[in-house]
This record gives C-alpha cells, structure tokens and sequence, in this order.
C-alpha cells in the first residue's frame, strides 16, 4: 500500500493502483459544486433499490426489472410528471 491525500487534506493508506488514478477525481470542483464526496449516497441509493426489488416473493423479468427501475427513479427525482403529464402533481400513487 501507498500513501495518498483524500480530499481532507489528510495523508491515508490506499491500495496500490489506486493513487495512480487519483488525478482522475475532481474533489475541489465536486466540493465547490456541493456534490457528495463519498460513496455513502450511491451506496444507500442501491441498497433502497435493491430493497425495492428482492422483496420476499417477487420475481422479475430483465425486461420487468429494467421498466420497474426506470419508474421508481422517475418518481424519486421527482419527474413522475415528464411520463404523467395528465396527472395532477399533488398525485400520490403510494395513497391509492
């Protein structure tokens, strides 16, 4: 292992390979742009998914899979409306 400095400043213990590419990461302008510096978000994101998906008796086609994940990211960013333009913007599906 070789030694590295994280977006804090602070030097820490990095597996080889991975600080030959760590010029690959813009954390000043992802800090300046207030995105997420870690992984903690993507990570909570796939597990709600991966939640939503493998619930006890539930099988999925690709197909199925693929058109049920596509829906649920439309409803959590909030886009619901660009596929239902037809329906109200106060609707709640998870109330009927």
């Amino acid at each position: 292992m070789g030694a590295s400095v994280n977006p804090s400043g602070a030097s820490s213990q990095v597996p080889a390979g991975t600080n030959s590419r760590i010029d690959l990461f813009d954390y000043q302008g992802a800090k300046e742009r207030g995105e997420p510096l870690g992984s903690g978000a993507m990570e909570s994101t796939c597990k709600q998914y991966q939640g939503r998906f493998h619930r006890s008796g539930q099988f999925w086609t690709t197909e199925g899979d693929e058109a049920l994940m596509c829906l649920e990211t439309f409803w959590r960013n909030g886009r619901w409306a660009l596929l239902f333009p037809h329906v109200p913007a106060d609707f709640d599906p998870s109330k009927n």
